[in-house]
């Protein structure tokens, strides 16, 4: 089991240049074993502040370096690991929890979340 420090949960958001919504919020990570569940808060606003009119889905990248500052799109380029978990408007502001199996044991692991 891995010790709860192993993990370093990162709540820096990644967005491309014209982002659907607002950053969603990684809460917590929780990572007993080899697989982390991921609590995310999704947004309500879009990135202009205005309310969201549609949220299709969270992706919640993962890697063992860290990802702030790059943008969705180039993770996806350089084909860094992720988790597609489908949404609806409906959840807008709740807490949704995302799990990644499969991770290496005694490995710290960095977590960015992208929404739309």
């Amino acid at each position: 089991m891995l010790p709860a420090s192993a993990l370093s949960p990162e709540v820096t958001a990644t967005t491309g240049p014209q982002p659907a919504a607002a950053a969603p919020v990684i809460n917590s990570v929780v990572a007993p074993e080899n697989v982390a569940t991921v609590l995310i808060t999704l947004p309500t606003l879009d990135a202009n502040g205005a309310p969201l009119t549609e949220l299709n889905q969270v992706e919640l990248f993962y890697d063992i370096a860290s990802m702030a500052g790059q943008a969705a799109d180039a993770l996806r380029a350089a084909g860094k690991s992720s988790v597609i978990t489908p949404i609806t408007l409906a959840q807008a502001g709740q807490a949704i929890t995302v799990t990644v199996p499969g991770l290496a044991y005694a490995t710290e692991y960095f977590f960015d979340a992208d929404v739309s």
